[in-house]
């Protein structure tokens, strides 16, 4: 990893230190540039540290906790992929961590759901909707532009299989 994004990681850790661990896992999102607005979490969900990671701390209401970040010229998707595969560097303090999209709202205690999908897991992650390959998510990204179609492709080079362009 480059030396800014380390240096991130380590900023957020510790802002996050300096806060009363409360409960093992922690519940958190990423939202840079007013891209999404902070949903709930809705009253009696009180099981968990909530989390944001952000540029800004106007837009956190309890019981999320701000973790300020300031982006520079970072590209607000890259940084927000930073943050969620990297928890670990940032919420060391935890037995488990769950990254929600900054427009998900925790509308009921997510901890039935989260045993049912496989919570002991290392990392658990959920169905596509739609799809269920990478390559054809691959396709997908390129076809809607989510990302240069020359980083998504040497990115892809790392696969052990390669796609058909």
């Amino acid at each position: 990893m480059d030396e800014p994004w380390e240096a991130l990681l380590a900023e957020a850790g510790s802002q996050v230190a300096t806060w009363q661990h409360n409960h093992e896992v922690a519940i958190f999102t990423v939202i840079f540039g007013k891209y999404d607005i902070l949903h709930g979490p809705y009253a009696g969900i009180n099981s968990y540290d909530f989390y944001c990671v952000t540029d800004d701390p106007s837009a956190v209401r309890a019981p999320w906790r701000a973790i300020v970040v300031e982006p520079g010229n970072a590209d607000p998707s890259r940084l927000n992929r930073l943050f969620k595969f990297f928890p670990h560097r940032f919420l060391s303090g935890y037995e488990r961590s769950v990254y929600l999209d900054g427009n998900v709202a925790v509308l009921r205690d997510p901890a039935p759901f989260l045993r049912e999908q496989g919570m002991d897991s290392p990392v658990l992650c959920l169905r596509h909707p739609q799809r269920n390959c990478v390559y054809e998510e691959v396709k997908a990204c390129v076809a809607k532009g989510k990302d240069d179609a020359n980083t998504i492709r040497r990115q892809m080079e790392r696969f052990p299989a390669r796609i058909a362009w």
